[in-house]
C-alpha cells in the first residue's frame, strides 16, 4: 500500500460491503451494523463531491459496479461476506471457548472488533494497522459512540516495529491468556521472511488453546498466484496500488506449513465450502462466487 493513504483493499471491501447490503438477493448476508459502520469509512475516506457512500444509494452506480466485477473478477463481493461471516463464527466459537484477547492484525477498515468488544466486554480486541489506515478508520468512528475500554486501536508501521514489539510494549496485551488472532487479507501480500515471521510470534505469544485464523492464497496450477477467473487487468492494478499478491500455499501442503511452526490445522474453508455453509441452506442458488482464497483455523497445541 502507499505510505500516505489507506489501503485501497480496505476501500474495496468497504466498498463492496456496502454495495451487496442492498442487493436483494444476498444483502441478508451482511450484518446491519457492518454495513452502516463500513458506510462511515466510505465517508471518512472519499473526497468531497466524489462520496462513494452516497452513490452507492443510485441504482446505476450499482449497477455499474456490478457490471465491473463481472468484467474483472466475477463473485468478489459475495466471497468477502461470507469469508467474514465465518472468520465471526469462529471469533464467537472462540470467545465462548474461553479465549480472552482477540487480536486483529491488519483490521484494514473491517467491522468485526467494534461489533464484538460490546457484546464480550470481558474479553479485550486489539487492532493492529498501518497508520494511514487506522487514522481513516478513527476518522469515521468520530461521531459514533466512543468504543469501550475493551477496544484498542494500535498504530504500527511494521518496517520499523515488530508485532510482538507493539504488542508487548505498546498494548495491554497479555501473553499468558488465551487469544485469538486474526489475520484477514494480509497474508498474500507479505514475502516468506515476514509470513515466518508472523507464525513464529503467534506460536510464541499464545498459550495453549488459542487460535489463529487467517486467510492465504491457495497456489493454483503453475504455481501462479491469484484468483480463479480473474481479468488481466487484475494484477496491473494490485501493482499500481502498491499492493501486489507474493505469497501463497497449495491447500494441500498447509498442515504440513502449520505442524512445523507448532500448530495444528483446525479447520479450513473454499469458496465450494462457502457456498454449501451459506448460499445453498438459503436456497439462494448458484451465484459467481470468488475462487482462490481460502480461510484456515490453526490452534496451539
Amino acid at each position: 500500500m502507499k505510505e500516505d493513504r489507506p489501503s485501497a483493499t480496505a476501500r474495496t471491501i468497504a466498498l463492496g460491503t456496502v454495495l451487496l447490503k442492498a442487493d436483494s438477493r444476498f444483502g441478508r448476508l451482511v450484518p446491519d451494523e457492518a454495513a452502516r459502520i463500513s458506510r462511515r469509512f466510505l465517508e471518512a475516506v472519499s473526497p468531497p463531491g466524489v462520496n462513494l457512500a452516497r452513490l452507492c444509494d443510485r441504482p446505476g452506480f450499482r449497477a455499474l459496479m456490478a457490471w465491473m466485477e463481472r468484467a474483472t473478477l466475477p463473485g468478489l463481493r459475495l466471497h468477502y461476506a461470507l469469508r467474514k461471516r465465518f472468520i465471526e463464527e469462529v471469533a464467537r466459537r472462540s470467545l465462548r471457548d474461553g479465549v480472552r484477547q482477540v487480536v486483529v492484525l491488519g483490521g484494514g477498515f473491517d467491522t468485526l472488533a467494534l461489533r464484538l468488544h460490546a457484546e464480550f466486554p470481558d474479553a479485550l480486541f486489539l487492532e493492529l494497522d498501518h497508520p494511514a489506515t487506522q487514522r481513516a478508520k478513527l476518522k469515521g468512528l468520530e461521531d459514533r459512540r466512543t468504543p469501550g475500554p475493551n477496544l484498542r486501536f494500535v498504530s504500527v508501521d511494521f518496517t520499523r516495529e515488530t508485532i510482538e514489539e507493539v504488542l508487548l510494549k505498546r498494548s495491554p496485551f497479555d501473553s499468558g491468556v488465551r487469544t485469538l488472532f486474526v489475520m484477514e487479507g494480509v497474508l498474500m501480500y507479505l514475502g516468506r521472511e515476514d509470513i515466518d515471521r508472523v507464525f513464529s510470534v503467534v506460536r510464541r505469544l499464545s498459550p495453549s488453546g488459542s487460535r489463529f485464523v487467517f486467510t492465504f492464497m491457495d497456489l493454483r496450477p503453475g504455481g501462479r498466484l491469484g484468483f480463479a477467473r480473474s481479468s488481466p487487468l487484475v494484477d496491473p492494478w494490485l501493482r499500481l496500488v502498491s499492493e501486489p499478491f507474493r505469497w501463497g500455499i497449495h491447500r494441500a501442503d498447509l498442515s504440513g506449513f502449520l505442524t512445523s511452526r507448532g500448530l495444528e490445522l483446525e479447520a479450513f474453508a473454499t469458496s465450494e465450502d462457502f457456498r454449501r455453509r451459506y448460499l445453498e441452506p438459503a436456497r439462494m442458488g448458484t451465484p459467481s462466487l470468488a475462487e482462490g482464497e481460502c480461510v484456515a483455523v490453526a490452534r496451539v497445541p
